[in-house]
């Protein structure tokens, strides 16, 4: 749910967006940003992780919300520990 509204919100931030140079930056520091308000990590900027770039730039290109919503699914971490100490994957 928290990523469907991630990808919702990264969506339409690129459409409201007027800048070519930068958006993808400022776009996804802002999501990590709210993700972070929640307690979450968010990297959609994994060095040397080509995969996740690609897919990036093809959700937002395509307004695709189910490309956006795997994508954030895959790479969010609850900085919140379980039982165990550990952290979990939401």
């Amino acid at each position: 749910m928290l990523a469907e509204k991630l990808a919702e919100i990264l969506d339409n931030v690129n459409y409201l967006h007027p800048f070519r140079e930068g958006n993808g930056r400022t776009q996804r520091e802002f999501v990590r940003l709210l993700a972070l308000e929640k307690r979450l990590t968010l990297n959609l900027n994994p060095p040397d992780e080509n995969s996740v770039y690609d897919r990036y730039m093809r959700g937002t290109i395509e307004s695709d919300l189910t490309i956006l919503t795997e994508l954030i699914n895959e790479l969010i971490v609850n900085n919140n520990e379980n039982k165990n100490g550990a952290q979990q994957r939401v």
